[in-house]
């Protein structure tokens, strides 16, 4: 995809964030919808254009933008059309139903680009997450649970949103310290989910003091427009690299051999053949018995399961030969995306 079709639909969406406020009711309700909905278009268009090693990732994160696109559309017709304000209503279950959808589909890329031994990694995301945890508590959460008039309905349902919000920010603080190249499609990434978190916080303490929430428009059109400009942009594919993927289980096949193999010699082939990347790892170690891999896990063996896991999500083939006193064998084989 040429540099001109990502660059000017960011372009264009800083045209739309800057006149969101000028605009009448209904129109500033039609850009929105606009907007929110281009977003989801330009991920499934990413998507099939670069055809990234996750894109089972993509389209989740694609399908729950579709979900708050539609929640956009049904809010704006209860609004404008209707001229009622049902709470909760239709469209928060949409809203609520594209967090865990939106939330799995960022899972997978932060488990493409990390590590289960990474543990400092995943404390500083859970140390970024608590610390929003805690803002969020005391100006959303709390000023919810004194509110008399909400029923207990109102109540989960206004819950549901900061929660959400906090499973996002944990996932974003996973993302932004995970290992792999920080390309630009990644800042594009972790800018729209820190600019959502916010605009749905700012969004939230507006509303309960009672004070006009159309500001925040501002920001939901600029977070719709980062993360359908992070889809279109070439360097989306470095986001679930396959360069990535590789060297993970590189290091987890050594971590193993150093560990259990009591190997004196071992080889490792990496082959580039065009549209296929073929990884081989072999030593002259102990070895084992062959065994599936419910018994690798059961017998903790986690390594060998997780790096099958690891290259099956990447759409790859996995293959272990093994025999006791003969060593150990790991192939692995993957299509390799194009990046342009």
């Amino acid at each position: 995809m040429t540099p001109v079709v990502w660059r000017s639909y960011l372009g264009a969406g800083a045209l739309a964030a800057c006149v969101v406020l000028m605009l009448p009711a209904a129109p500033r309700a039609v850009l929105l919808i606009v907007v929110s909905a281009s977003a989801a278009l330009a991920i499934v268009v990413g998507t099939v254009r670069h055809r990234p090693a996750a894109r089972a990732a993509w389209w989740l994160v694609a399908a729950g933008q579709g979900f708050f696109a539609l929640g956009d559309v049904l809010f704006s017709v209860n609004d404008l059309i209707l001229h009622i304000e049902p709470f909760p209503s239709l469209a928060d279950a949409l809203y609520l139903a594209g967090y865990p959808v939106l939330a799995g589909g960022l899972a997978l890329l932060v488990r493409r680009r990390s590590t289960t031994r990474d543990r400092p990694a995943l404390l500083d995301a859970a140390i970024i997450a608590s610390g929003f945890g805690l803002i969020s508590w005391v100006l959303v959460m709390v000023p919810y649970f004194r509110d008399p008039e909400l029923t207990l309905l109102e109540l989960l349902v206004s819950l549901a949103y900061p929660v959400g919000d906090a499973l996002l920010l944990a996932l974003a603080a996973a993302l932004a310290v995970a290992a792999g190249r920080r390309v630009l499609a990644y800042w594009l990434l972790v800018g729209n989910l820190v600019v959502t978190l916010v605009t749905d916080t700012a969004f939230s303490v507006l509303a309960l003091r009672g004070a006009d929430t159309g500001p925040t428009d501002v920001g939901y059109v600029v977070a719709y427009v980062l993360l359908g400009a992070a889809a279109l942009h070439p360097s989306m594919v470095g986001l679930s690299e396959l360069e990535t993927v590789v060297y993970r289980i590189t290091q987890e096949a050594l971590h193993n051999v150093a560990r259990h193999a009591q190997a004196g010699r071992l080889w490792l082939d990496l082959e580039d053949a065009g549209d296929q990347v073929r990884l081989e790892i072999r030593d002259d170690g102990v070895g084992f018995r062959p065994v599936s891999s419910s018994v690798l896990v059961r017998d903790g063996r986690l390594g060998l399961a997780g790096m099958r896991e690891r290259v099956e999500m990447a759409g790859g083939s996995w293959q272990v030969d093994a025999r006791p006193g003969a060593g150990v064998t790991l192939r692995a084989s993957f299509h390799a995306p194009s990046a342009a």
